[in-house]
């Protein structure tokens, strides 16, 4: 019984750590926002992370992205 545990144990951890990367340019992240397939909560909270993991070029591209979908959004409002 205990050789089950110890084969199912790091499949499930491999699992959780698999990170993959799901934006490259904030004209995507712009883009995704304006469709509605992301949040403005889920760029922020990107954002954080990436200010926290101190990844300056990521966190700017979410910045961007935030800075441009708002000016999007007061335009078209007016």
């Amino acid at each position: 019984m205990s050789g089950i545990y110890t084969i199912l144990i790091p499949d499930e951890l491999l699992s959780r750590r698999n990170i993959a990367l799901k934006y490259f340019s904030s004209d995507q992240v712009f883009n995704e926002l304006v469709n509605g397939e992301v949040t403005r909560e889920v760029i922020y909270a990107s954002m954080n992370v990436a200010r926290k993991r101190k990844y300056a070029e990521r966190e700017k591209l979410f910045a961007d992205a935030l800075a441009r979908f708002d000016e999007y959004r007061k335009e078209k409002t007016k």
